[in-house]
């Protein structure tokens, strides 16, 4: 899960077709998770130029967002939703970034409060509402929960179609689950397996430290 891109260090666990990923961070707390989709769902083309799974990895390349934002390449790109919380020390900013196959939408996120996605090509509006529904709930139980309980919240997570862990049929099913958590010290990446039932877990001390905020994605 480690590895070295265009001369940065990079934890992701890598998407063997693309050699992309949808969720990574560099050794400074730079944080991308990326989701299919951006407001609709949308008429996938046969062919894209690039995959998102690499814009991802692009992302923690810039050492802003809005530098990103400018430069990144997204010309005959699947539409996508990039989630991207920056660490600059002492301060925290998270980002969304959505493409729409046309157009950049990028606005700036509370990062403070607790928030929930999910992908508009994988799931109905109607378990959109319920999931976000059931996250609702899960804070009026859990005000402020710590990884562990989050972590739990995902995986014990029994409200999509089937009831379980499958998506849309038994083809298409949710096959992990990636946690990471950032302190004033340190990072943590949790990789749950979830068809070979194993887990892994890659501790990072940060180059600097940050100033009293522990963020959890």
């Amino acid at each position: 899960m480690e590895y070295r891109v265009k001369g940065k260090n990079l934890i992701f666990p890598k998407d063997i077709l693309s050699n992309g990923s949808w969720i990574a961070m560099d050794e400074n707390g730079n944080v991308s998770c990326l989701l299919n989709g951006a407001f609709v769902k949308h008429k996938k083309d046969k062919v894209y130029s690039k995959s998102r799974g690499q814009v991802l990895l692009e992302s923690l390349l810039f050492d802003s967002v809005e530098f990103f934002v400018n430069a990144v390449l997204l010309e005959n790109v699947e539409p996508f939703t990039l989630l991207i919380l920056k660490n600059n020390a002492n301060e925290l900013f998270f980002y969304e970034l959505k493409w729409d196959g046309k157009n950049k939408h990028i606005k700036k996120l509370d990062n403070h409060s607790a928030q929930i996605w999910s992908s508009v090509t994988l799931y109905s509006n109607e378990i959109i509402a319920r999931k976000n529904k059931h996250f609702e709930e899960f804070l009026l139980n859990f005000s402020n929960p710590n990884a562990s309980e989050i972590f739990n919240f995902h995986q014990s997570n029994k409200d999509i179609n089937d009831g379980g862990l499958l998506l849309k049929n038994e083809v298409l099913r949710t096959v992990s689950i990636s946690q990471i958590c950032l302190d004033n010290e340190k990072t943590i990446f949790t990789y749950q397996d979830l068809l070979l039932n194993e887990r892994s877990e890659i501790e990072n001390t940060l180059s600097y430290s940050t100033k009293n905020q522990d963020q959890t994605l």
